[in-house]
Protein backbone atom coordinates (compact mmCIF):
# COMPACT_ATOMS: atom_id res chain seq x y z
CA UNK A 1 0.00 0.00 0.00
CA UNK A 2 1.01 3.53 -0.65
CA UNK A 3 0.24 6.62 1.95
CA UNK A 4 0.01 10.20 1.57
CA UNK A 5 1.92 11.10 4.76
CA UNK A 6 0.45 15.04 4.40
CA UNK A 7 -2.87 13.16 5.08
CA UNK A 8 -2.56 10.74 7.72
CA UNK A 9 -4.25 12.44 10.95
CA UNK A 10 -3.57 11.78 14.32
CA UNK A 11 -7.33 10.78 15.17
CA UNK A 12 -7.97 9.05 12.15
CA UNK A 13 -6.30 5.34 10.61
CA UNK A 14 -4.73 6.07 7.92
CA UNK A 15 -5.86 5.35 4.50
CA UNK A 16 -4.18 3.97 1.77
CA UNK A 17 -3.82 6.42 -1.67
CA UNK A 18 -3.28 2.94 -3.81
CA UNK A 19 -2.69 -0.60 -3.18
CA UNK A 20 0.13 -2.39 -5.42
CA UNK A 21 -0.99 -6.25 -5.51
CA UNK A 22 2.12 -8.24 -5.81
CA UNK A 23 2.44 -12.27 -5.58
CA UNK A 24 5.22 -12.37 -3.00
CA UNK A 25 6.53 -9.81 -0.73
CA UNK A 26 7.84 -6.50 -1.46
CA UNK A 27 11.43 -5.73 -1.00
CA UNK A 28 11.56 -2.04 -1.60
CA UNK A 29 9.92 0.56 -3.57
CA UNK A 30 11.36 3.79 -5.08
CA UNK A 31 10.12 6.53 -6.91
CA UNK A 32 11.68 7.98 -10.03
CA UNK A 33 13.71 11.86 -9.23
CA UNK A 34 10.65 13.65 -10.53
CA UNK A 35 8.07 11.29 -8.97
CA UNK A 36 6.49 10.07 -12.83
CA UNK A 37 7.49 6.68 -11.80
CA UNK A 38 7.70 3.67 -9.33
CA UNK A 39 10.04 0.33 -9.42
CA UNK A 40 9.24 -2.39 -7.05
CA UNK A 41 11.82 -4.98 -6.02
CA UNK A 42 9.91 -8.54 -5.58
CA UNK A 43 10.60 -11.60 -4.41
CA UNK A 44 8.49 -12.88 -7.41
CA UNK A 45 11.79 -12.31 -9.08
CA UNK A 46 10.89 -8.96 -11.14
CA UNK A 47 10.63 -5.77 -11.16
CA UNK A 48 7.68 -3.41 -11.41
CA UNK A 49 7.21 -0.01 -12.99
CA UNK A 50 4.75 2.06 -12.57
CA UNK A 51 4.19 5.36 -14.60
CA UNK A 52 2.40 7.77 -11.78
CA UNK A 53 2.09 10.25 -14.30
CA UNK A 54 -0.72 8.49 -16.59
CA UNK A 55 -2.58 7.44 -13.74
CA UNK A 56 -5.90 9.51 -13.04
CA UNK A 57 -7.26 7.12 -10.19
CA UNK A 58 -4.12 5.82 -7.90
CA UNK A 59 -7.13 3.56 -6.49
CA UNK A 60 -6.49 1.09 -9.52
CA UNK A 61 -2.67 1.54 -10.80
CA UNK A 62 -1.37 -1.44 -12.69
CA UNK A 63 2.56 -2.37 -13.45
CA UNK A 64 2.94 -1.18 -16.72
CA UNK A 65 5.84 -3.13 -17.14
CA UNK A 66 7.33 -6.19 -15.63
CA UNK A 67 10.93 -6.91 -15.58
CA UNK A 68 11.95 -10.50 -14.82
CA UNK A 69 15.36 -10.34 -12.27
CA UNK A 70 16.08 -12.76 -9.82
CA UNK A 71 15.92 -11.61 -6.88
CA UNK A 72 16.93 -14.06 -4.42
CA UNK A 73 19.33 -13.05 -2.15
CA UNK A 74 19.27 -15.82 0.35
CA UNK A 75 19.99 -15.57 3.72
CA UNK A 76 23.19 -13.88 3.72
CA UNK A 77 22.80 -11.33 1.45
CA UNK A 78 20.80 -7.77 2.13
CA UNK A 79 17.48 -7.96 -0.21
CA UNK A 80 18.53 -6.22 -3.62
CA UNK A 81 17.00 -2.80 -3.78
CA UNK A 82 16.19 -1.24 -7.55
CA UNK A 83 16.95 2.92 -7.06
CA UNK A 84 16.83 5.78 -9.62
CA UNK A 85 19.68 7.36 -11.26
CA UNK A 86 18.95 11.09 -10.21
CA UNK A 87 20.37 12.78 -13.12
CA UNK A 88 18.35 10.88 -15.63
CA UNK A 89 14.21 10.99 -14.97
CA UNK A 90 13.81 6.96 -16.68
CA UNK A 91 17.28 5.33 -15.67
CA UNK A 92 17.33 2.77 -12.93
CA UNK A 93 19.85 0.11 -11.67
CA UNK A 94 19.52 -3.12 -9.22
CA UNK A 95 22.64 -5.23 -8.49
CA UNK A 96 22.30 -8.72 -10.04
CA UNK A 97 23.49 -12.12 -8.41
CA UNK A 98 25.99 -12.62 -11.27
CA UNK A 99 28.27 -9.79 -9.90
CA UNK A 100 26.87 -7.00 -11.80
CA UNK A 101 24.77 -3.82 -11.93
CA UNK A 102 21.78 -4.06 -14.35
CA UNK A 103 20.93 -0.53 -16.10
CA UNK A 104 17.42 -0.26 -17.11
CA UNK A 105 15.01 2.59 -18.93
CA UNK A 106 11.51 2.97 -17.81
CA UNK A 107 11.09 4.80 -21.41
CA UNK A 108 7.30 4.29 -22.63
CA UNK A 109 9.32 4.23 -26.08
CA UNK A 110 11.98 1.58 -25.40
CA UNK A 111 10.95 -1.74 -26.56
CA UNK A 112 13.73 -3.53 -24.11
CA UNK A 113 13.94 -2.36 -21.15
CA UNK A 114 17.68 -3.32 -20.38
CA UNK A 115 20.26 -0.93 -21.37
CA UNK A 116 23.38 -2.16 -20.32
CA UNK A 117 25.12 -4.57 -17.43
CA UNK A 118 28.03 -2.86 -15.27
CA UNK A 119 30.47 -5.04 -14.40
CA UNK A 120 34.70 -4.45 -13.63
CA UNK A 121 37.50 -6.43 -12.49
CA UNK A 122 37.32 -5.13 -9.13
CA UNK A 123 33.68 -5.67 -8.46
CA UNK A 124 34.08 -9.21 -6.72
CA UNK A 125 30.77 -9.03 -4.53
CA UNK A 126 27.06 -9.03 -5.26
CA UNK A 127 25.65 -5.52 -5.20
CA UNK A 128 22.89 -5.12 -2.96
CA UNK A 129 22.37 -1.93 -2.48
CA UNK A 130 23.62 0.87 -5.13
CA UNK A 131 23.83 4.63 -3.73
Amino acid sequence: SLWDCRKIGSKNQPKAVAVLQHPRSVNSAHFSPLGEYLVTTCQNDQLWLYNLSMESDMSSVKPFRKVQHNNQTGRWLTKFQAIWDEKARDVFACGSMDRTIDLYSASLEASNLGLTKLKGDDMQSIQSLLS
